[in-house]
């Protein structure tokens, strides 16, 4: 064990209301292990827990943690479906026409993108004009006012690769390429602006209505994606590619899911969904969730899961990164940690280039 270590113990044990040295903590581990004939990483391990609880609940008391994460006692087996169930008269597409602004629900081209074969030698404006020029007419075949409703807007889904999966790509977590799977794919929206991306080597997709499926498979051959995206019309199976990231986006309508502590995709709480995920080898599990939904971190804490929040603009929905606590130190990612990203004039480098999408990260989070 570490002199890093030991003081940890040493704090919390001050923390409880002792008062010992650090030679006292190593001759208590030492005297542990010979009585018991264990390992002393076995015991920091079995205590390892409580240090970040003790962590944890300190930096609960600064903003912006409360507003991200609840310590509270949890049951897995609980299914909260009931409160994902939005009733038909209350859906948002009723009353909102996103018909509009059709264009903006999908995926741009832009210079960093990898152009498909599909396109040739086309520049990616060429490619991105033909698209534009394409989608308004397609309703009811690659997109309908529901689907747009669901989808979220091209500029916010290119802060998510700009702000979060570019910097994880860049810290070296996933080696050469990064492998993605959306669980909820919708129309296609997000599943297709990341493979666009030249990082991104396979983006497997899950989209359970058949219908909505026929008009992911369009926007997929529209875009020239077939060998880049897999696309599956079942519910998510928890079969990932070891070492990926898992985007999950549970369909939700905000304002009827105020109260909603286990907001999910399945029959337990979204927080032991991402653990399941990350058990069947993900490296990191992306959540999408309402402004006003908390994470329990005691969950957290209790799984060794490090927890990152992003909040996509001041008025949007939440992000939250969960990731295994020993990948989140081998890349520098502080814990418990809260970035806001916004869309202001201020141009931001990204690849060596400008982002022509202006996004600005404030952020406590720091990589290597």
């Amino acid at each position: 064990m570490s002199a890093e270590d030991l003081k940890k113990v040493k704090n919390l044990y001050n923390i409880k209301g002792g008062n010992y040295t650090i030679s006292d903590i190593e001759n208590c581990f030492s005297h542990t292990a010979k009585t018991h004939n264990i390992p002393t990483t076995d015991i920091f391990a079995i205590i390892g827990p409580y240090l970040y609880e003790e962590k944890y609940k300190s930096e609960l008391t600064a903003s912006p943690s409360p507003q991200d994460f609840v310590f509270e006692d949890y049951d897995i087996s609980i299914d909260d479906q009931s409160k994902n169930k939005v009733d038909y008269s209350n859906q948002e597409y009723l009353s909102r026409d996103f018909r509009k602004s059709v264009v903006h629900r999908f995926p741009i081209f832009d210079e960093y993108s990898e152009i498909p074969a599909k396109f040739g030698k086309k520049t990616y404006w060429q490619v991105q004009r033909g698209i534009k020029s394409l989608l308004p007419n397609l309703e009811n075949l690659n997109w309908s006012n529901q689907t747009l409703s669901y989808a979220r807007s091209n500029v916010v889904e290119k802060h998510i690769v700009e702000c979060i999966l570019y910097p994880l790509y860049k810290s070296g977590l996933f080696g050469d390429f990064m492998q993605i799977v959306d669980t909820t794919g919708n129309i296609g929206a997000d599943s297709i602006g990341f493979a666009m991306e030249k990082f991104v080597s396979h983006v497997t997709t899950y989209e359970i209505l058949r219908n909505v499926y026929d008009m992911l498979m369009r926007n997929i051959d529209l875009y020239g994606m077939n060998d880049k995206i897999t696309a599956i019309n079942q519910r998510f199976d928890y079969v990932v590619p070891t070492g990926s990231l898992v985007i999950i986006d549970p369909p939700y309508e905000a304002d009827n899911n105020r109260g909603n502590f286990n907001l999910s995709i399945d029959s337990m709480p979204i927080f032991y969904v991402a653990q399941k995920v990350l058990e069947a080898g993900a490296l990191c599990v992306l959540l999408s969730m309402p402004k006003t939904y908390k994470y329990n971190s005691k969950f957290a804490i209790d799984m060794g899961q490090h927890v990152s929040v992003y909040q996509m603009g001041r008025m949007n929905n939440k992000m939250f990164l969960v990731m295994r606590n020993e990948d989140a130190k081998n890349i520098g990612l502080i814990d418990y940690n809260y970035t806001l990203i916004t869309t202001d004039e201020t141009q931001k480098a990204w690849n060596g280039k400008t982002n022509i999408y202006k996004c600005k990260s404030q952020s406590t989070r720091s990589f290597k």
